[in-house]
């Protein structure tokens, strides 16, 4: 609609009036206004099969991706219910009768069952949104209880039972040329509970709304005008748009907008002079022409930045082998060009500035051990001195960061993390103790001591956590008590590694990274008083995924693996050896021998390991069986087809093989 006028007003003169707007409409949603989202007809069945297929109360509750409209509960006796486990298609549900371009406020409803309380309620989730493309997953306290029956413009059913109904304010959509709007609604796949989805409500929309720039958007010109559709079904005589100072969340002195109405309704302003990277907080005020005042929602928007927007970082993580070449690269724009021209390029390896380093391309040729570290840019324009800097990449040198043969020491044969003999009593006599190892000699254990690593042990955080493997010698037959034999788990939810010996005698691995996600593997028994050879290799889900366990050179069990690479912690308390290190306290002493632990930053395959234990025992092992081996030995010669050939001619066909 049109405006009458324009209003010069100032803000200490303001006097805000409340609008007494007309009550929402509510809609309940049924067979006669609600269809498949592509407009499918319903149909009810006790057998659905189609999509559109539905059942209603009376036939078997649909659990196999079908909605099921349960009768006799809630608003107008029936309700589009949908299972926890069932994936059901999506839903629209029609609002017809409106002003052809006519601006509504429109709210999806739905029921949740519970007493209330934060842990008391059930998972009855929904989703709902103005379009098929944009629709919203809502968790059940997404919306908002409903407990005003003066709410609506009907006699409409707020309670049930231990239920209640809930709304979600879905914005502000113009109705199209036949006066109708469409509300889609899906349920919630993999929820805890259900979804229970009653109707929809609409009321006119007498405020400012669906603004331009939308509220949120960024990269905004700063010389964007503002825009806005005008309050609908009430006569607009000025508006009052409120623009706050920049980055300032409070909107400052009302200024008058140049009304630049046209006959969608829409009206504008030019602020003119907005700041780049500035965040701006702005609202538009009705003011009606018996000068009641329609105050408006307050919206925002973020202008155009002046330093570079990086738009392809470095890779979180790159992993070589001494001698091989390394690249990280970049990606920016000018946001003064809107190109790539203009600005230089600066790479930093921990911190310190690599000399000839400055293309957006980094090459690194012949790496070696000192090249590991992390890597970043600082892009700069050329202009206005601007930066922007990049995340950073880790670089992993893949190679042995972790030795100790415990022949006679503790010292770290690869590196400098030599380890510390402690008592779990720290009045015992600290003396370690060695034995007969399977290489020379072994560090026996008795349940009362332990080496610490420090919190420099690895694995750790950018070197071994990401990808690695940890192997060592074994020998015990203390079953049925848990054993840490490599552990760190500062405390709980965030990064920990661990590799024990549980109490049915297997091997366990586990790797935690800071988000926290875990993944953990257990196979085989290993308590029999006998040396065992056990590793455990994994990779982050970005390198591949998976974790494996190795015992005496073959895959005894595996898992899959869902930690981040560069989202580890460094270690907060030691990491121990012979014992659990949680969060500062020693627990679960191991009691037996332990020898040639290794610990390597990068994932070992199944025919490495084979080949660490062949070096070991002299004993290969069958990785890959070939398919014609019928005798297990792991090789297809004579002895197999001997196996063949006894089996040449047998018939199992019934009744016979003529």
């Amino acid at each position: 609609m049109k405006t009458k006028g324009l209003t010069a007003v100032f803000a200490f003169l303001l006097i805000l009036a409340g609008i007494s707007n007309a009550a929402a409409t509510y809609v309940d949603a049924d067979l006669t206004n609600t269809t498949l989202a592509d407009g499918t007809a319903l149909n009810v069945t006790t057998s659905p099969v189609n999509p559109e297929d539905v059942t209603t109360s009376g036939s078997t509750a649909a659990g196999n991706d079908h909605w099921h409209i349960r009768t006799g509960y809630s608003n107008d006796s029936d309700v589009f219910s949908s299972i926890e486990s069932s994936d059901s298609p999506t839903l629209r549900t029609t609002i017809t009768g409106l002003q052809a371009g006519g601006l509504y406020k429109v709210s999806v409803f739905y029921w949740v069952a519970g007493d209330g309380t934060p842990f008391g309620n059930q998972e009855w989730d929904i989703s709902a949104g103005l379009d098929e493309t944009d629709i919203t997953e809502y968790f059940w306290d997404g919306g908002i209880e409903v407990t005003d029956s003066s709410y609506f413009d009907s006699s409409v059913l707020l309670s049930e039972g231990d239920r209640r109904l809930f709304e979600i304010k879905l914005g502000t959509i113009m109705a199209d040329s036949t006066g109708e709007i469409q509300v889609f609604i899906d349920d919630h796949p993999g929820n805890d509970d259900r979804t229970w989805y009653d109707g929809v409500s609409f009321e006119v929309n007498t405020s400012a709304s669906m603004p331009t720039p939308e509220s949120g958007a960024d990269n905004v010109s700063e010389d964007v005008v503002i825009s806005w559709y005008s309050g609908f079904g009430v006569d607009v005589a000025s508006h009052e748009v409120y623009l706050s100072l920049p980055n300032d969340p409070n909107v400052g002195t009302a200024y008058t907008a140049s009304i630049q109405d046209d006959d969608s309704g829409t009206a504008s302003y030019n602020p003119g002079g907005l700041q780049r990277d500035a965040v701006y907080t702005w609202r538009v005020d009705e003011v009606l022409a018996d000068d009641t005042v329609v105050q408006g929602s307050e919206w925002t928007f973020e202008t155009l930045p002046s330093v570079p927007q990086i738009t392809t970082q470095p890779a979180d993580y790159v992993s070589v082998q001494p001698g091989e070449d390394a690249q990280f690269y970049v990606e920016a724009t000018n946001p003064f060009t809107n190109d790539s021209t203009g600005m230089t390029y600066q790479w930093y390896h921990d911190g310190d500035l690599i000399s000839g380093a400055t293309s957006s391309t980094m090459t690194l040729l012949d790496v070696t051990d000192s090249d590991h570290g992390e890597y970043n840019c600082i892009v700069t324009i050329t202009d206005n001195g601007a930066s922007t800097p990049s995340d950073a990449g880790l670089l992993n040198i893949e190679r042995l960061v972790q030795y100790h043969s415990f022949d006679s020491s503790l010292a770290d044969m690869a590196g400098v993390n030599d380890g510390i003999y402690l008592t779990v009593d720290p009045n015992s006599a600290s003396t370690v103790n060695y034995g007969v190892g399977f290489a020379n000699q072994a560090l026996a254990l008795d349940s009362q001591g332990y080496v610490d690593l420090g919190v420099v042990g690895c694995p750790r955080a950018g070197l071994g956590l990401e990808n690695g493997t940890v192997e060592c010698w074994v020998k015990t037959t203390s079953a049925g008590t848990v054993m840490g034999v490599f552990e760190d788990e500062p405390q709980y939810y965030t990064t920990a590694f661990r590799l024990e010996v549980t109490a049915d005698g297997s091997v366990s691995c586990l790797v935690r990274d800071a988000d926290p996600t875990s993944t953990e593997a257990a196979a085989g028994q290993i308590t029999d008083g006998e040396w065992h050879h056990i590793a455990a290799s994994w990779q982050t889900s970005d390198q591949g995924g998976g974790m494996t366990i190795y015992i005496d050179g073959a895959v005894a069990g595996a898992s899959t693996v869902s930690g981040v690479s560069n989202e580890f912690n460094p270690w907060t308390y030691g990491l121990f050896v012979g014992a659990v290190n949680s969060r500062g306290n020693v627990a679960n002493p191991f009691n037996g021998l332990l020898d040639e632990l290794k610990v390597y930053n990068y994932s070992m395959t199944a025919e490495q390991i084979a080949e660490v234990y062949y070096q070991y025992t002299g004993i290969a092992t069958c990785v890959n069986p070939p398919a014609m081996d019928l005798t297990g030995d792991c090789v297809v010669d004579i002895a197999d087809m001997a196996e063949f050939a006894g089996s040449w001619l047998d018939c199992g066909r019934v009744p016979s093989c003529n």
